[in-house]
This record gives C-alpha cells, sequence and structure tokens, in this order.
C-alpha cells in the first residue's frame, strides 16, 4: 500500500472523527427510576438532573424527553434547554413522548407539552378521554363524543364535537376519523378540516401520501398534496 493512499484513509478517519464527534448525543438520554427519586442522565451537560422526593407510577423517554407522572403531578426534562417542567395537580392516567411534542392526559383533560414553546397546553372534554396518540406536528385525544388535536403550528387545541367518531387513523401528516355518516381529515400541511360528507364509511387507513376510507361500493382517496378527495368503484 502506497504513502498516498495511506494518508488519505488517515484523512478520511480524522473527518469521520469530526463530523460524528459534532453530532448532539440526545439519542444517549437515559432515564432511572427508583422508589422516591428519578435521575435524568444529560449528555449534553455530561452529569445528571434529579427529581427527588418523587416516587412515579409511569414514565416514558425518548431522544429528547423523560417524562414521569404519579396520581398527582407530571415532570417533563427537555435534554435541549435542560431544565425539567412540571405540570401539578393535574391528575395523570397516562403519557407519551415525541421528538417535539409529549402529551398527558386525566380523565377529562388534556396537556400538550410544546418544545418550542416550553410550556404545557391544557384541553378540557365533557366525556372521559378514550385514546390518545402524537407525532412531532401533533398530539390527538379522542372521547365518545368528539376529537381533539393539538396542532404545533398553529399553537392551540383544534377539534371536531359531538359526531361520534367510529375509529380514526393517523400519520405524520394528516389525521383521519370517520363516524357512520362522514369521513374528516386533519390536513396538517393547510391546517383544517377536509369533509367527506354522507358517504357512509365502513373503514378506513392512512397511507403515507394519502387517506383512505372504503364504502360499501366506493373508496374515498384524500391526496395530502392535492388536498382534496376524490372517489372511485371498488
Amino acid at each position: 500500500m502506497g504513502k498516498t493512499h495511506k494518508k488519505k484513509i488517515i484523512l478520511l478517519g480524522i473527518i469521520f472523527l469530526l463530523i460524528f464527534s459534532t453530532i448532539p448525543a440526545y439519542a444517549e438520554l437515559n432515564l432511572f427510576i427508583d422508589k422516591h427519586t428519578v435521575r435524568v442522565y444529560d449528555p449534553a451537560l455530561k452529569t445528571w438532573s434529579i427529581l427527588n422526593d418523587f416516587s412515579p407510577t409511569g414514565w416514558r423517554s425518548g431522544n429528547y424527553f423523560a417524562l414521569v407522572w404519579n396520581k398527582q403531578h407530571a415532570y417533563i426534562y427537555d435534554v435541549r434547554i435542560h431544565q425539567w417542567h412540571p405540570l401539578l395537580n393535574c391528575n395523570p392516567v397516562n403519557g407519551i413522548v415525541r421528538n417535539r411534542l409529549a402529551i398527558v392526559w386525566s380523565r377529562n383533560r388534556a396537556y400538550a407539552y410544546d418544545a418550542n414553546l416550553r410550556q404545557w397546553i391544557a384541553k378540557d372534554t365533557v366525556d372521559p378521554i378514550t385514546a390518545a396518540n402524537a407525532t412531532d406536528s401533533f398530539a390527538v385525544i379522542t372521547t365518545v363524543a368528539s376529537v381533539y388535536l393539538y396542532d404545533a403550528f398553529l399553537r392551540q387545541w383544534v377539534g371536531l364535537q359531538d359526531i361520534d367518531p367510529i375509529n380514526w387513523a393517523m400519520n405524520d401528516y394528516m389525521l383521519l376519523v370517520w363516524n357512520k355518516d362522514n369521513a374528516y381529515v386533519y390536513d396538517l400541511t393547510l391546517h383544517q378540516w377536509a369533509t367527506a360528507e354522507g358517504i357512509k364509511p365502513q373503514s378506513g387507513m392512512v397511507e403515507p401520501n394519502q387517506a383512505v376510507v372504503y364504502t360499501v361500493d366506493k373508496i374515498f382517496f384524500y391526496n395530502r398534496f392535492t388536498h382534496r378527495w376524490k372517489a372511485g368503484y371498488r
């Protein structure tokens, strides 16, 4: 092997080390729980952030967030700003974390934590919350009667009230909800609902670039690029 070739290999190795040594190690966030203490290892600070005198009943962790809760309170640690954000007297029953959003909920109230705002945004519901989920762009909760969505771009909750949803599906770009009469898509590009009325859905699903709803004799498609519904026969 010639000297020139060896120098190229060494140079490539140095470049590789320089590139990867500058990538933030957020994926290394570690969460440790014991009976009365919560510890989060902050890879940027290279130290532990400790929450004392807290006995969690549930927790979630991801690349950027550590979320813990008990029967009264919830706390989230955001590794990007190296701080705990408390949510007191919220009576949480469950929680979810993504990279830019987190959500916890109680029987009749949900709280979205928005990393851009660095605060919790609450939403009350008349009926008990039956399900919840989140992406980096939005969080969603459902009840027997309604669907509510926190839009991180709008920085507010939006919803469909008194529609009696049968089921729903979602991806990073849209939320599909249907009841016995109509199908609804919340388009994360337009930040608004698009409704296919009177189609009497039987089932539905969300593909990467479109929502699909099946009826007795037709298939309805909502395309996230054209932002329109179209129908075809089965």
